[in-house]
Parts: C-alpha cells; structure tokens; sequence
C-alpha cells in the first residue's frame, strides 16, 4: 500500500474537514522539519514516511503528503498522527505483504495503539501501556460477541499506576464478566496485576452543574467524572468503544471524552479546538456567554442518543420576515396550544445554554428544528422547516435541506441518526465548518 494511500484510508478520516495534497499539488513549500514523522505549518498538518530521508526525495515520491484545513491542528492531533507512523515505521508495516482485509486489521490496530498511546501522560520512562491495551483488546473481544442474546457493556478503570510487566486479562473472557456492570454510571476497578480491586457505582451521585460542563456525553457523565489519570474504558450496548481520560486542556486539568471508536471509525475528540471552530466560521459575531460551548455539548449529547436533531443559532433581528416564513407565526412565538403551550413551561422563560442540559437534549431529540438567537433566545422547538415558502436550499435529504436553509441566517449543526455531526454557516454552505464522525461509517 502506497503511503499516500495509508493516510488517505486511516488518518484523514479523522479530520473530515481536511484536504488530503500531494506536493506536486501546492506551489507553497514548507521548511523542513525537525526529527518527526509528522509536524504542523499553520493550518497544514505535514505527514512523511521517513524522518529520517531528505525533503526532496520524499517530495519526489510522493512520500511526503499534506493535509490543510482552516483551522490550526491541535497538539493531541499531531501527536497521534507522528505516533501511528513511528509505529508503521518502526514495526516495518510497510512492508508487509498480506491480503486487504488482514492488512485494514493490521493498520486498525496501530491507529488504535497510537491514539491510546498520545493521549496518556507518560510520566516515567519505565511506564508501559500493556495494561490498557489489554483492556481495550477486551473491549474490543467483546463487542463481538453476546451474552443470552443481548449486547455487552460494561467499563473499567485503569489504576493511576502502570505496571510495567505483561498483564494477562484472559479470564475476564469468561462468560460471567459480561454482565458485571453496564458502562454507563458503574464500571470495575482493576489495580496493577489486572485483577479487579473493587466495583465502583456512580447511580446514586447527583449530576451537578459542574458535572454538566465536562465535553462528554450526558449519558456517560458520571463516568467520565471518576475517571483518573490513566482513564476510563466503556463499551456500549451499541459496539462503541469510548475512552475518558484526566486530561490538560487550556491550560486546565479537565475529564473528557478522548476519543471513540463507533461505526468501526475513530473518532478523535478536540473539543475546544471544536468550539472554536464554531466561533471561527462567525468572526465579528457576538454569541451570548457559553452559548456556543451549550450549542456544542447538546450536539455530542444527541450523536450519542442516536436520535437526530437540527440546532440552529439564528440573527432573528435582520431576518425575522425570512425565519416567519421558514418556521411559520404559531411555532415563531412559542404560542399557540398542545405541543408548543407544553414546551412554552418546559423552558420557562430560559435561554437555550440556561436549559438543564438533559432538557436541552431532550427538545432537540425532537422532530423538527431547535432555533434560538444568538442571545439564546428560543424561538421555536421541533419545528418542520417550510422550505417550499422558505426558500429551502435542495441537498440532500430533509434534514440536511432544512440545516443548510437555515445556515443562510446564522450557524446550524445536523446530527444525523448514524452519530455523526456537521456544522454549517452562511459562508460555509458547500462545506462544512466542522465534522464529527463520517457518513456510512
């Protein structure tokens, strides 16, 4: 497999937004690099086979190839990006010689032991991550397989220390271990020989405000919160395998999500580089306070809910007669009887990012479009966009339409039901400003 072929089938899948370039492609040049498989010019991640050849020869090849977007990449993405090729290179990857299918197994497994491998703090150099491969190769044993017919989940903790000797996990492939916890708000401690050291519940702790401002799931919050400096592994109900991790983030010591892996895809989570995003697609835009940050973590919520939602953040002031049109009188007001009168006392008179975060998911999870302001001002809940006196842009299926209309006023996220998440502007309507996840993945 020709190298250019290995980043365009593994690691540009994890960023959606970027462009994959060869050089014979860009009349830019860029300086050469230190001693890295991977380093970053700006908006340009720079991806070589060997780091150890002359710039000009891999060029040549084709050897050296390039992926730009126009955000700056992350510190965590270019770690895992140089640790998946070390790996490549250092295992002789390259060379191998099998058939397609062992081979997308093969390079599965080292993206899966790079992204593990950047994202843990390495805090000696006598520290091994052995451990917590071998949990997620238990993940992974039994997403698989069933347990009376049903789907396992279950979750474990990884202690604060390594070891740094070989840990053998075999036995919790026994049958009894598949139904020990539910991976959602209880998981099982397992301290440094691998052997379960205690059983943790969470179901009996509140979510406080606090809680509800960590990027992950709602659902796997509490989780997420008890997670330590060497993480949390989950599988879910539904194959995916989700990592939550103590991590550095602006600065700050914060929980998230890390990284997933869903739909046999990796998705590799930046969320403030996320946020960010959002706001760089509205430059000389003033959002209200957090709003962005609630229009952000709603979406994740949704994606994993699988139910599917439009959130939309609108400039009602200078498009009101365009969005009457679109949304229509009853739902523009929240007025009117039933539904609307029932979600009228629901929010209460709050703005969208002083919803109960649950709440929020909620009335997004309905059918139609979630609108507010950008004060976060909510104008309508589950409303079904009137694209035929709208106006409606015509891409797609009905809520891909809908999210795009209503992207020409403001900013606009679709989450589909297959999990993934696009965000759109007004400057951004043949591409999008942020993807989470992929199509059919």
């Amino acid at each position: 497999m020709d190298f250019k072929d290995v980043i365009v089938r593994y690691i540009k899948p994890l960023f959606p937004v970027a462009k994959f370039c060869l050089p014979s492609q860009t009349a830019k040049k860029f300086p050469n690099r230190g001693n890295d498989y991977c380093s970053t010019n700006s908006t340009t991640l720079i991806l070589r086979k060997d780091k150890n050849k002359k710039c000009e020869e891999l060029r040549k090849n084709d050897e050296e190839v390039y992926l730009q977007q126009s955000q700056l990449f992350s510190d965590i993405e270019k770690k895992v990006v140089n640790q998946f090729l070390r790996i490549l290179f250092e295992k002789k990857i390259y060379e191998l010689q099998y058939e397609n299918d062992i081979l997308d197994k093969i390079y599965n497994q080292c993206l899966r032991r790079a992204l593990m491998d950047a994202v843990l703090e390495e805090k000696s150099t006598t520290q091994n991550f052995d451990l917590i491969h071998k949990v997620d190769d238990l993940c992974q044993y039994w997403s698989k397989r069933t347990y009376e017919g049903n789907k396992v989940s279950f979750a474990i903790k990884l202690p604060d220390k390594l070891p740094n000797h070989d840990i053998d996990l075999q036995e919790y492939k026994e049958d009894y271990f598949a139904s020990l916890t539910n991976g959602i708000d209880e998981c099982l401690s397992i301290g440094e020989n691998g052997k379960i050291s205690s059983y943790l519940g969470f179901f009996k702790e509140g979510i406080s405000i606090e809680d509800e401002k960590l990027n992950a799931p709602y659902r796997f919050l509490r989780l997420c919160k008890n997670s330590g400096k060497n993480g949390v592994l989950a599988l879910t109900r539904n194959n995916e395998i989700l990592y939550f991790k103590e991590s550095l983030v602006d600065d700050k010591m914060t929980k998230e999500l890390v990284f997933a892996e869903r739909n046999q895809q990796f998705i590799l989570y930046s969320h403030s580089a996320n946020i960010r995003k959002m706001a760089d697609g509205k430059r000389g835009v003033t959002f209200a306070s957090n709003l962005l940050d609630a229009m952000y973590k709603t979406a994740l919520d949704v994606s994993y809910t699988r139910t599917g939602a439009i959130l939309a953040c609108v400039d009602e002031k200078n498009n009101s007669e365009k969005l009457r049109k679109l949304i229509g009188d009853d739902n523009y007001t929240i007025n009117g009887k039933g539904k609307q009168e029932t979600i009228k006392k629901l929010i209460n008179g709050k703005c969208f990012q002083e919803l109960d975060r649950a709440l929020r998911a909620e009335l997004a999870s309905m059918d139609g479009a979630f609108i507010f302001d950008r004060h976060g001002n909510i104008l309508t809940v589950g409303t079904i966009i009137n694209l035929e006196k709208g106006g409606g842009i015509i891409n797609g299926g009905g809520r891909k339409t809908a999210t795009l209309t209503l992207a020409k006023y403001g900013l606009a996220i679709k989450i589909s039901n297959d999990t993934y998440i696009e965000c759109y502007d007004e400057k951004n309507i043949s591409s999008p400003l942020l993807v989470i996840g992929a199509k059919n993945s």
